[in-house]
């Protein structure tokens, strides 16, 4: 007896066809399914493509207008402007030195950075720039500029990590700083990095009742007081970007 070139030729009993039917059946559903799925996922990737392009272009706007905010500051403080991109690299080559990995923790600490004095708006410039020394109740106005500055930085970013940046930067390790006297690990490592790169910056610029230090002299000042203004992992991150990157 000849026997039938395909299985479609085959005699099956009723429900051994009914079951092959209902697995064409499935097996149809599911390509149908994985080739929906495939869709949808492809549909998403797009979507998130340009979720992210869209976030990354709000960053990039974000960062070029608190640059200019940054170095009209700068201007009002102290009739100078130091170098906010190389600062802005400085920032994230410590972060990276102390093993952050995360592009999100960079940019934290670049707005931070950018936005840690934005509470001397606030400040009368007749303090800012009084001949001589300020006094005392002068000096607490200057002070709650860390305060004010919080309030402002959370307003425009909406991040309590870079309002606590702000707020913190003239913390000090050993509890002497203000406007919390946190020390040690109570100040957070983004705050501990924007405040040594604001210092040395700033000993590295001239002003008008001095001169500009050097790079050696300024990381010599400083490392004098690790342990008490510093926190020696971070200074010491601090100090061998510095020697990599600018000496």
């Amino acid at each position: 007896e000849d026997f039938p070139n395909n299985y479609d030729e085959l005699e099956f009993p009723e429900e051994v066809s009914s079951l092959f039917e209902t697995t064409r059946r499935l097996e149809a559903e599911l390509l149908d399914h994985k080739l929906a799925n495939a869709k949808l996922s492809s549909e998403l990737d797009e979507a998130n493509s340009k979720v992210n392009l869209t976030n990354e272009m709000h960053h990039a706007s974000m960062m070029d207008l608190l640059r200019g905010l940054f170095e009209a500051i700068e201007w009002r403080n102290h009739r100078a402007i130091r170098n906010v991109n190389q600062m802005l690299e400085v920032v994230q080559l410590v972060a990276q030195e102390l093993g952050m990995e995360e592009m999100e923790d960079f940019r934290v600490i670049q707005l931070g950075l950018l936005l840690h004095d934005v509470g001397m708006l606030n400040i009368p410039e007749r303090i800012l720039h009084k001949p001589g020394e300020i006094d005392s109740s002068e000096q607490d106005l200057m002070m709650k500029h860390t305060v004010v500055g919080e309030k402002k930085a959370l307003s425009i970013t909406g991040s309590a990590m870079i309002s606590d940046i702000v707020r913190h930067h003239h913390e000090k390790e050993d509890g002497s700083g203000y406007p919390d006297q946190l020390r040690d690990v109570e100040i957070s490592i983004r705050a501990k990095i924007v405040a040594v790169t604001d210092d040395f910056f700033s000993l590295t610029e001239p002003r008008p009742w001095r001169p500009a230090f050097s790079t050696s002299e300024s990381l010599e000042m400083m490392r004098s007081q690790v342990g008490t203004r510093y926190n020696e992992r971070v200074f010491g991150a601090f100090e061998r970007v510095i020697r990599a990157y600018i000496t």
